[in-house]
């Protein structure tokens, strides 16, 4: 288990997770309709850590006559983060007890006080925001400004950063601990690709296997070339990380007995459909002899591997 899973979760906004003594950053979010120079960073804003966005941790309600401090049960933004009142009350009893509290034991009873009393508190407390700044959950008044920047969707959880309701925030948020251990995984994911397909390089097998996760090559087909095709596979700017996972798969099935037979006939499908021998392509559609079989091949491999009338009829059509 990892260091950040055996912390506590103190609460989770939007389906981000903000955890007891934990770093969160600030970083640029992607913005598809930014200019092209844009987009290759991953931002809408300029590269620089000195721009620094400032925003009120709190917003006067006129109807209630009282600041929203998303911390009370009556709250506008926290009813619409958490609109199950049972959920909402369980979030403010654990904000009471990890935000609340040890913020007025720090600066007085009842110093977070809603009310209009408390407006030059309020006026004057605020949260700067920039590039690669960083909130620590053990220092309450950052924690409390990480979650007021959440609740208002100021910043975006990374999962959402391509989520329409969003759009006007310009910052995304990561869990520091979290994007270490997913950059680890990915590095060593991809070590283990490249072991496996270094053993396979020579093997007659690698065609077969790497045909399955649509990367083309011969037999005949340069050492060098082979090299260059599966590095640019797993490198992929958008598509790399699966496509690492998807090849790790393969093998795996590769190498068990009982799955290893449908590599062979998702080859001998792709071969029959290219000779015209029983195969017919409608509309998407893959046709054995007839027979509606999958919508891609690999579909159609493991139709006819687990129903023995269409694995009769394709062992039929190798005569």
């Amino acid at each position: 288990m990892s260091k950040t899973n055996q912390k506590e979760v103190l609460f989770s906004v939007y389906g981000m997770e903000i955890r007891e003594d934990s770093l969160y950053e600030i970083q640029e979010k992607i913005d598809t309709s930014a200019p092209d120079g844009f987009q290759k960073e991953n931002t809408t804003k300029i590269l620089n850590e000195n721009v620094i966005d400032s925003f009120p941790v709190a917003s006067w309600d006129e109807s209630l006559k009282s600041w929203d401090t998303g911390l009370t049960l009556d709250s506008k933004l926290l009813a619409k983060a958490f609109p199950d009142d049972i959920e909402r009350g369980r979030v403010v009893k654990q904000l009471t007890a990890k935000v609340v509290k040890p913020f007025e034991d720090r600066i007085g009873k009842n110093g977070l006080r809603p009310t209009a009393d408390n407006n030059e508190f309020w006026d004057r407390f605020s949260v700067r925001v920039s590039r690669f700044k960083v909130f620590n959950t053990a220092k309450v008044e950052e924690l409390y400004q990480l979650y007021s920047l959440l609740v208002k969707k100021t910043i975006t959880p990374k999962h959402h950063e391509r989520h329409p309701e969003w759009r006007n925030s310009a910052y995304t948020v990561v869990d520091k601990e979290e994007a270490v251990s997913r950059a680890e995984l990915k590095s060593s994911q991809k070590a283990t690709a490249y072991g496996l397909y270094f053993q396979l390089k020579n093997s007659k097998d690698l065609p077969t296997i790497l045909d399955w996760v649509n990367v083309k090559i011969q037999k005949t087909t340069p050492d060098t070339t082979k090299d260059a095709i599966f590095d640019r596979f797993v490198s992929e700017e958008k598509n790399g990380n699966q496509n690492t996972k998807d090849f790790i798969e393969a093998v795996e099935m590769f190498n068990d007995e009982k799955q290893s037979e449908i590599f062979g006939i998702h080859a001998r499908l792709k071969e029959m459909h290219r000779k015209g021998e029983g195969i017919v392509l409608r509309k998407q559609e893959i046709y054995l002899d007839d027979q509606y079989v999958g919508n891609n091949f690999k579909v159609a491999a493991k139709k006819i591997l687990e129903t023995p009338e269409l694995y009769e009829t394709f062992m039929s059509l190798q005569k």
